[in-house]
C-alpha cells in the first residue's frame, strides 16, 4: 500500500503534517471520529470510521499530498 502520510499517535488516533499544519483524527468515547486542524476542532464534522475522517482531510488538502 502507498504511504498516506498518516502516523499513529501515542495517545490514540492518527496524525499527519501537510504544509506546516498538523491534522489529527481522534475517536470519541461514543465511537465517532473527529478532526483537529492544528489545535482547532473542525466543528460539526463526525465520522463513523477513521478512514472516513482521513478521506475528509484529504478532501481539505487536495490529492496532491
Amino acid at each position: 500500500s502507498r504511504d498516506t502520510g498518516w502516523k499513529a499517535a501515542k495517545k490514540g488516533g492518527f496524525y499527519r503534517q501537510v504544509r506546516g499544519t498538523t491534522y489529527t483524527i481522534k475517536q470519541k468515547g461514543n465511537g465517532s471520529w473527529f478532526v483537529m486542524d492544528g489545535a482547532d476542532l473542525i466543528k460539526n464534522r463526525w465520522f463513523p470510521t477513521a478512514e472516513a475522517a482521513k478521506g475528509y482531510v484529504s478532501s481539505l488538502i487536495g490529492n496532491g499530498f
